[in-house]
């Protein structure tokens, strides 16, 4: 059985990105750079041979594009398991 990973789901950063949770002392994110970053993560993804399902931005939840957090696929369903903060 291979263990590679065949595919992926992303979703953007939105307009209210800058009000997510964070814990480094940067300053704002810059919308604009995220999106690029973004982006280039969708094609680094794809040349890996992933295909990759985007997901449209969210402008309610600021921490929406971080959708990593695990979930168990098995005969058509999907199981999450506790997201790292309240708000994902």
């Amino acid at each position: 059985m291979s263990r590679r990973f065949r595919n992926a789901i992303v979703r953007p950063p939105g307009r209210s990105f800058a009000n997510g949770l964070t814990t480094a002392s940067l300053g704002l994110p810059d919308l604009s750079l995220a999106l690029d970053q973004h982006a280039a993560y969708c094609r680094a993804l794809e040349s890996c041979g992933v295909a990759v399902t985007v997901l449209p931005a969210s402008q309610e939840f600021a921490d929406a594009p971080f959708v990593e957090d695990t979930a168990i696929v098995s005969d058509g369903r999907a199981l999450t398991t506790i997201p790292g903060a309240p708000s994902r």
